[in-house]
């Protein structure tokens, strides 16, 4: 596997923490020169330097992906500085959890320019560099979320059902120029996501506690993508619950409602009620 990646350019962008940070690790053990972009320059830092402890090639720069030419300038800056651009990873994200009710357009916005937008332009700005080289990778993470829904992440869902469908279609554009992309699609990995997202009208600690699958160690799910793109496979479905449920959701909807509704029931048994969100 190692000569897959060894002395190829790897651009994280999201590289700061869990899935992205353990990404970068696994790279960088197979011998790559990883870019760690992270809005959170502090946590790109960190991701460096774990790297570097272990006599791993990394650099850090800050980015903030909803700036459209930031993200052009780094996918350019990465190629020249390198040579060429290998590996692009779009895996910057953000989690506004709430019913549809409870959120403003905002949340909407806010989702969709980080989890989308930001994706779309590093992924097309990195298209124009592979297409000059003939060759790279595009790998966009999304979510199991974004194949079946999800109750209370409508933004979130939504923003990834979009990054799957631009991944499948960029995907057969690209093959003719050798230019591979992949979506991934992650179930439950672990609760740094959830504790990071944030919350409308109810408590993060009462959603946490509802998930109904164990956490996934961000380094297994690293390995499960680093095996995915081994074998070039359209969409990096991973752990066994996300293939389960979005096989079960592809042959019938209805047999993924019963877990949709306990969740409803769940969220709306932990909803705070009008005097505790003023308290």
């Amino acid at each position: 596997m190692q000569h897959l990646f060894k002395n190829n350019s790897a651009l994280v962008i999201g590289g700061g923490a869990g899935l992205g940070r353990a990404l970068c690790l696994e790279l960088a053990h197979h011998k790559a020169n990883v870019v760690v972009a992270d809005i959170d320059e502090a946590a790109a830092a960190e991701t460096v330097r774990l790297i570097e402890e272990k006599e791993g090639h990394a650099k850090a720069v800050p980015l903030d992906v909803t700036d459209k030419r930031a993200v052009e300038e780094l996918v350019e800056q990465v190629a020249n500085e390198y040579g060429r651009l290998d590996y692009l990873f779009n895996n910057a994200g953000i989690t506004i959890c709430g019913e549809v009710d409870d959120l403003d357009i905002t949340d909407w916005h806010r989702v969709f320019d980080v989890n989308f937008w930001g994706a779309v332009y590093a992924a097309t700005a990195a298209f124009k560099v592979m297409q000059r080289q003939k060759s790279g990778y595009i790998v966009n993470t999304a979510s199991v979320a974004g194949l079946i829904g999800a109750p209370f992440l409508a933004p979130f869902a939504s923003s990834k059902s979009a990054m799957i469908g631009f991944s499948l279609s960029l995907r057969e554009e690209a093959a003719t120029y050798g230019i591979k992309v992949s979506a991934v699609c992650p179930g439950y990995l672990q609760k740094e996501i959830y504790e990071r997202a944030e919350y409308r009208g109810v408590r993060p600690e009462d959603v946490i506690k509802k998930i109904p699958f164990g956490a996934m160690k961000p380094k297994k799910a690293a390995e499960a993508v680093i095996d995915g793109l081994t074998k070039n496979l359209p969409m990096i479905v991973f752990p066994l619950h996300a293939r389960i449920i979005s096989w079960l959701s592809r042959m019938n909807p209805s047999l993924v409602t019963p877990l949709k509704r306990k969740t409803v029931h769940d969220f709306r048994q932990a909803k705070l009620q009008p005097a505790e969100r003023e308290a």
